[in-house]
């Protein structure tokens, strides 16, 4: 009524400003689509200007009938797009279609994908094949945990069937001159002290002895009577640089025990025969020749121990170096003067000849 009493009588709807309202129409869903197909970078922004459809038209065309991904704007509960935040709104609208066109872009040089509307799709894939990726890693940890547990399985055997063999009656034993412990490859059954007959006797035993350090004594009658003598060992190695350290300290012997039946001392050697395990090497070692009281040649380790407190020149069994004397002694291969070594050895069938055995 205002407008008539205005003078409008004009029954048609006057210019209003601003733009006019679009409507959804085939034309303008054909037309967003082929600019879509010539330009898959366009923003939103450009393809509402380049075809003349309002931009939330032009998002509706995308979203609800192309199947384009979404660009959604957060609006708070409540509130409108009014002029006061068009401005952010606008904003908004704008950083999300710059950031679809960045990373469709990005898909577009690697290959992933053709155009923005597969990217999501291409995402998805990439997420399943990691799926997939992960699933093969957790297929090979599960495969090497099982290969452990047999590696587990097959160390538990082996340690009872070591167990076995120490409990074994089978085997024999061996002395170990100058230390006080067993090779791994053996078991101590006890250690103690080298004692022989004096160096400048005449009489008694020439094999030295390994006596315990525990005696056990039955019926005695106390002083010396006629009978054998027995003595401690000492070593006689002051001529010689790294062993000067041990002169005239006594020396200790092991006894020990291995699963196997056939032990031999190999003189001249430091290393075994094929067949052969080494138990430990060392040097030749006797009695001085021109002491009157010889003795067995035994093989004593190549890294001596010496007895606590027993330094002092007591003298005793006296063990030396020997040297092999060229004339009736093959040379070569052996040489004049020279310290020989030796190798104490266990029969062990399928064993190679080596000097990397594991004794201690």
């Amino acid at each position: 009524m205002s407008r008539f009493k205005s003078g409008n009588e004009q029954l048609q709807d006057l210019p209003k400003c601003g733009r006019l309202k679009s409507v959804t129409t085939r034309q303008g869903v054909m037309k967003i689509k082929e600019l879509i197909e010539k330009d898959a970078r366009l923003t939103l922004r450009e393809l509402a200007h380049r075809s003349g459809i309002s931009a939330a038209r032009v998002h509706f065309i995308l979203r609800k009938i192309l199947k384009g991904p979404s660009i959604q704007v957060a609006v708070p509960k409540g509130k409108s797009v009014t002029a006061n935040n068009a401005q952010l709104w606008l904003v908004a609208v704008l950083l999300n279609s710059f950031c679809i066109q960045r990373f469709s872009a990005a898909c577009s040089e690697d290959g992933t994908c053709c155009n923005k509307f597969e990217c999501e799709y291409n995402v998805l894939l990439k997420l399943i094949q990691l799926e997939e990726k992960t699933a093969e890693q957790e297929n090979k940890i599960e495969s090497l945990t099982e290969e452990l547990k047999g590696a587990k399985d097959t160390i538990a055997e082996l340690n009872e069937t070591i167990l076995t063999n120490e409990r074994s009656t089978d085997g024999t034993t061996y002395i170990r001159w100058g230390r006080t412990v067993c090779p791994s490859t053996a078991f101590l059954v006890y250690n103690g002290y080298v004692a022989g007959a004096h160096y400048s006797h005449t009489g008694t035993a020439v094999d030295p002895l390994c006596l315990p350090r525990d005696p056990n004594y039955d019926q005695i009658n106390d002083g010396f009577q006629n009978s054998g003598r027995l003595y401690g060992a000492e070593y006689e190695t002051n001529t010689y640089s790294g062993w000067s350290h041990l002169h005239d300290h006594e020396i200790p012997c092991a006894v020990c025990r291995i699963p196997r039946n056939n032990v031999l001392m190999v003189p001249g050697k430091s290393v075994c025969h094929e067949n052969y395990i080494l138990e430990y090497k060392g040097y030749l070692m006797s009695a001085h020749y021109g002491h009157n009281s010889p003795s067995e040649f035994i093989c004593v380790d190549d890294l001596p121990e010496m007895l606590e407190g027993g330094q002092g020149n007591q003298n005793g069994q006296l063990f030396y170096f020997v040297e092999g004397v060229c004339g009736s002694l093959q040379c070569p291969p052996y040489k004049d003067g020279w310290e020989l070594t030796c190798a104490v050895c266990s029969f062990s069938p399928g064993a190679q000849s080596t000097k990397l055995q594991p004794y201690i």
